[in-house]
């Protein structure tokens, strides 16, 4: 959700020293994002086309809960250089300060959660720390450099699978 938040945000901000115009939607391509517990809802994607350099350039823009028609104006920030590197700047950031907090909020909760229940989990069990200091007695593989890598590998996969179901 974090790192999905910042790229919506990013995609929604102007180029760096680039110029705007006024795009036209050109063509609506309609879908639907299904979960388990909500059923399905509908997106629009915008393809824009606007006109710099005396050419006429278009673009996909991004995925919007609200309907988009064609025919509708937006503003579009573009690179001068390349203007076919556009950005549909209108469309705003949408849900990406939402994602960004929420995501950013489950982390640290996560992680918190994450290192009490360690906690309990040994007082549960009468662990004691070792006395080199090397681990815990008992299950010192968890905590050692293997198992802090097995965590975050397993925390990556979980973010990487939650991105492609976002997406898809």
């Amino acid at each position: 959700m974090l790192i999905s938040g910042i790229q919506r945000y990013n995609a929604a901000q102007p180029i760096a020293g680039g110029r705007t115009a006024v795009g036209t939607v050109v063509e609506v391509r309609t879908g639907q994002s299904c979960g388990h517990r909500h059923g399905c809802n509908p997106y629009w994607v915008p393809v824009i086309q606007f006109a710099a350099n005396g050419h006429d350039f278009t673009f996909t823009g991004p995925q919007s809960n609200n309907l988009i028609g064609t025919g509708d104006p937006v503003q579009v920030s573009y690179d001068p250089g390349n203007p076919a590197f556009a950005r549909d700047i209108s469309a705003g950031e949408g849900l990406a300060r939402e994602e960004i907090v929420f995501g950013a909020v489950a982390i640290v909760v996560g992680s918190v959660s994450f290192i009490l229940g360690f906690r309990r989990l040994h007082a549960r069990f009468n662990l004691t720390s070792a006395r080199d200091a090397s681990g815990w007695v008992g299950h010192s593989g968890l905590h050692s450099v293997r198992g802090i890598a097995g965590g975050v590998v397993a925390l990556v996969a979980v973010v990487l699978l939650l991105r492609g179901v976002a997406q898809g």
